[in-house]
C-alpha cells in the first residue's frame, strides 16, 4: 500500500532568498536552469514580456537596491569571457609585457 500526501507550505520571499543562498554555486545555477526548463512552457512572448517585466522592476522600482542590479549584472558578466578573472598565464603576460616584475612567476 501506498499513500501520498501532499503538503502545502507557504513560503515568504525572504525564506526562498534564504534557501536559495544556502545552495552551493552548482545548486545555484541548477536553479536557474530549471527556471529556465519550466518558462518553455511559456511562449517566447510570454518569456521575453516577463524578462523585460523584471528588469523594469530590478531597474526602476523601488523595491530594488544597486546590490540586486550588481549581483544580476556580476552574474551576467561571469558568463562572458573571463576578463575579470585572467588565468595565471594572462595574467603572467600581461606582467611581462608592461615590464613588471616577474618573479611571482618564477619557479
Amino acid at each position: 500500500m501506498k499513500l501520498n500526501v501532499t503538503v502545502d507550505v507557504p513560503l515568504t520571499l525572504d525564506q526562498l532568498a534564504g534557501l536559495f543562498v544556502e545552495l552551493d554555486d552548482d545548486s545555484q545555477a541548477q536553479f536557474f536552469v530549471k527556471v529556465a526548463a519550466l518558462m518553455q512552457t511559456w511562449t517566447p512572448h510570454e518569456r521575453n514580456t516577463q524578462a523585460f517585466y523584471i528588469g523594469r522592476h530590478l531597474r526602476d522600482c523601488a523595491c530594488s537596491t544597486d546590490d540586486a542590479r550588481e549581483l544580476i549584472e556580476e552574474i551576467r558578466e561571469s558568463m562572458q569571457a573571463d576578463t575579470k578573472h585572467p588565468t595565471e598565464a594572462e595574467r603572467a603576460l600581461e606582467h611581462f609585457l608592461s615590464g613588471a616584475d616577474m618573479s611571482e612567476f618564477e619557479g
